[in-house]
This record gives structure tokens, C-alpha cells and sequence, in this order.
């Protein structure tokens, strides 16, 4: 597993020259897709992708499970016939995107080149020498696309002829579709600007930020913070230019860290409004009111949040960053079955091996609750976190998290208490409240 920080700090990639490398298209949430190789359909729906949910794991980065039919493969044997390249990353969401299009037997046999020096055969001068500024980039007789293609505009561009019912596509949003909901980052955020705010301000959110300024509110921020960034793009791309903002992270434009410090900051934004502490992303109706202000208040933007009314028992996942050394928060709730059955995996000497950053580990401790969660018979084994046993997790040969070994057996990944119990001979409460999906 990577951790996130330098996961992040990859992402701008200097390969011995000056040139960013980026990674086009869109990143979402994954789901597996395992079922066995069937017969190529005559006339199929193209599936949608689905997008990597965990870290990719060095150096090969993510799995590839989709299937490749005939199609697939005939379009991979011609792109290599005619000298067509794909260059990529190992890290980068949008080639495994394109991989993905593909399906993992067509993949293994793509013109890939590999422009990361830490990635499988990897021909950074190659990529250097073809100016490749952004992953995937193809370059097919002769000319230049960026970012994950459909296999039918690669075929296109190729002048394949050969069978096309290709069995995937890329959910991509609708050209045509508008609306004045923000949408979240779908990129990781590059130092020390974060993601760049594309909406558009109007005089109502000028006229707001202009006030806050004006009667000292702030905004206490960090550029990696997806949060913030979604603040900014309620008040549009001007408007965030002169808003009072305070950048927390030392890595940042101009950080003022020791003055969060001083406020006791302690997650982002945060906003103080005439002396008066707002944690989360706000709604500018919300900061108008915070604030008094009484201007134009015809505002563009707002947030697409979940209905307030909605219940779930499927955990969420986490959509910021983690904070060293905790990781994030648990805010499920336990119940008599969670705390007993975590109590029982301590008795019966059960252990689950993680890291503070890993977000399946967090979704583990979820499923338990915040009370039973505190009680698990948990070993940190990256060094950075809270009472680490590094050495325990590597004489344990623990190679991803979370790990559980009970009763002498191994099992990877966040793992449904109903299963845990049944591993562990566990026969107390089982009316469980959670579930992962």
C-alpha cells in the first residue's frame, strides 16, 4: 500500500526535466467485476467502467478485472502491429481507466510504455524524449491524443477495421447537461495550488466576499482539501480570489500555519464569522446570514448534499485526506453486538493489522462503531502512527490492510462482522448495524 502524502507528492512528477506530468479524465468509485469469460455477444450494451475507490499498490498499481472479447483483443493486436504507444503510470487512475476498456487479457498485451521509474520495465527517457506531458497520452500514426479513449475513437484513429463490439465504455457526464450543483474534485489536488476553481462568479458572490473581508470574517483552509475546494467553487473562480482566506499547510501559497495553530483549527474550513466558529462547507446563504450581510443574494451555486431524512446502514467512504497520526474519524455508532464481538476477538487473541492512513481500515472500524472500534485488537504498523509495532506486522508478514489473523488463519480487507464472527466462532449479538455495501 502507498501512503496518501506521498502518493499526492507523485502526482507532479519531475522526470529529469522540467515538464508537470498530469493524469487526464475522470476518477470515481470502483466496483469489482468478477464473472468468467463468456461468449462475445453479437450486438452488446457497452458496460460502464468503474473508477479505483483504494490506493493503487506500487508497481503495478490496480488490478484489471473487466474481460476482453474478441473485439478487444483483435484492436490490441492491430494498435501493436502498426507502432501505435500508450504511455501511462503505474498511479494513474485514468490509464487504468483505459486498461480497464481494454479488459485484463487485451491489457497485457497493449504498447504500453511505463514513464514512472518506480513502475514495471519502465522507459522514462522514452517518455521524456516524446514530450509527454499528461498520463495516458497515445500516439498513433503519428499524431497525439491525451487522456482515456473510447475504443471506438481508437479505432478510428488507427484505421481498424476489423470486429468493433467493444464491451465498455467511460461514464462520462453529458455535454449538454447544466446545473448549479458543484461537483466534486475528481483528480488529486497538485501542490501548492490544490484543484482550479472553473465556476463562475456573479455580483451577489462578489458582493459576499467583499463583505466577509470586509468585517474580518476568515477562512481557515488547506490547498489539498477537497472541502475548500468545493467552498471556493460556491463563490466561483473571482469571487475565491479575494475571499479571507487563511492556508493552513505549510506547503501552501502564503501559510500562515502558526495562526491556525493559535485558533485551534482542527478541520478544514473552518470558518470564524464575527466571532463565531463554522466547521464544513457552507452554503453562501448560510454565510450571508452567519455574517448580516444584506446584499444581492441571487446566488449561482450550491451544494448537491444527501436529503437530510435519508437513512443508511452502508458505511460511507472517506473524502479527504487523512490526519497523521489518527487517520480519520469514526462517527458510526456501536451497539451491544459490535462491542461484544470486538471484546470476543480480544479474548480469543484475533488480531487486525492497518495503517492510520488506509482508508479500508477505516471502513473496518466502522463497521464496528466508535466505541467498539476503540477496543479492537488493532496493530499500527506504519511507524508514523499511534503506538506503532512495525516490526510485529513484519515478522507477521503482513503485506496490505487491513489483515486479520484469527485462529491461526489470514484474511485480507475490510471484512463484514458477520464473517468475522463466523471466522471466529463467535456466537453472541449478531444484529450487527452495518454493512459495507
Amino acid at each position: 500500500m502507498l501512503n496518501p502524502r506521498n502518493f499526492i507528492s507523485q502526482i507532479v512528477v519531475t522526470l529529469n526535466t522540467a515538464a508537470v506530468i498530469t493524469c487526464f479524465g475522470v476518477l470515481g468509485v470502483q466496483a469489482d467485476v468478477n464473472s468468467p469469460l463468456p461468449a462475445q455477444a453479437t450486438n452488446p450494451s457497452p458496460e460502464t467502467i468503474t473508477r479505483p475507490s483504494t490506493y493503487p499498490a506500487p508497481p503495478h498499481g490496480w488490478e484489471i478485472k473487466t474481460i476482453s472479447g474478441k473485439a478487444e483483443i483483435s484492436l490490441v493486436q492491430y494498435l501493436t502491429k502498426i507502432g501505435a504507444k500508450m504511455y501511462g503510470a503505474w498511479w494513474c487512475p485514468h490509464c487504468y481507466d483505459q486498461k480497464q476498456l481494454f479488459g485484463a487479457a487485451a491489457a497485457k498485451d497493449l504498447p504500453y510504455i511505463e514513464c514512472d521509474p518506480k513502475g514495471i520495465n519502465p522507459q522514462t527517457e522514452l517518455c521524456i524524449a516524446n514530450k509527454i506531458k499528461g498520463f495516458p497520452t497515445w500516439i498513433i500514426n503519428g499524431k497525439t491524443y491525451s487522456g482515456t479513449r473510447d475504443l471506438k475513437d481508437l479505432a478510428q484513429y488507427a484505421g481498424y477495421d476489423g470486429p468493433s463490439n467493444f464491451r465498455y465504455t467511460e461514464n462520462r457526464p453529458s455535454p449538454t447537461a447544466a446545473s448549479n450543483v458543484i461537483t466534486k474534485p475528481t483528480t488529486y489536488p497538485v501542490p501548492p495550488h490544490g484543484w482550479e476553481i472553473k465556476t463562475i462568479s456573479g455580483q451577489a458572490e462578489i458582493s459576499l466576499a467583499e463583505y466577509l473581508t470586509k468585517i474580518g470574517a476568515k477562512m481557515y483552509g488547506a490547498w489539498w482539501c477537497p472541502h475548500c475546494y468545493d467552498q471556493k467553487q460556491l463563490f466561483g473562480a473571482a469571487a475565491a480570489k479575494d475571499l479571507p482566506y487563511i492556508e493552513c499547510d505549510p506547503k501552501g501559497i502564503n501559510p500562515q500555519t502558526e495562526l491556525c495553530i493559535a485558533n485551534k483549527i482542527k478541520g478544514f474550513p473552518t470558518w470564524i464569522i464575527n466571532g463565531k466558529t463554522y466547521s464544513g462547507t457552507r452554503d453562501l446563504k448560510d454565510l450571508a446570514q452567519y455574517a448580516g450581510y444584506d446584499g444581492p443574494s441571487n446566488f449561482r451555486y450550491t451544494e448537491n448534499r444527501p436529503s437530510p431524512t435519508a437513512a443508511s446502514n452502508v458505511i460511507t467512504k472517506p473524502t479527504t485526506y487523512p490526519v497523521p497520526p489518527h487517520g480519520w474519524e469514526i462517527k458510526t455508532i456501536s451497539g451491544q453486538a459490535e462491542i461484544s464481538l470486538a471484546e470476543y476477538l480480544t479474548k480469543i487473541g484475533a488480531k487486525m493489522y492497518g495503517a492510520w492512513w488506509c482508508p479500508h481500515c477505516f471502513d473496518q472500524k466502522q463497521l464496528f462503531g466508535a466505541a467498539a472500534a476503540k477496543d479492537l485488537p488493532y496493530t499500527e504498523c506504519d511507524p508514523k502512527g499511534i503506538n506503532p509495532q512495525t516490526k510485529v506486522c513484519t515478522v507477521n508478514k503482513v503485506e496490505s490492510y487491513p489483515t486479520w489473523v484469527i485462529k491461526g488463519k489470514t484474511y485480507s480487507g475490510a471484512t463484514e462482522l458477520q464473517e468475522l464472527a463466523k471466522y471466529s466462532g463467535y456466537n453472541g449479538p449478531s444484529n450487527f448495524k452495518y454493512k459495507e455495501r
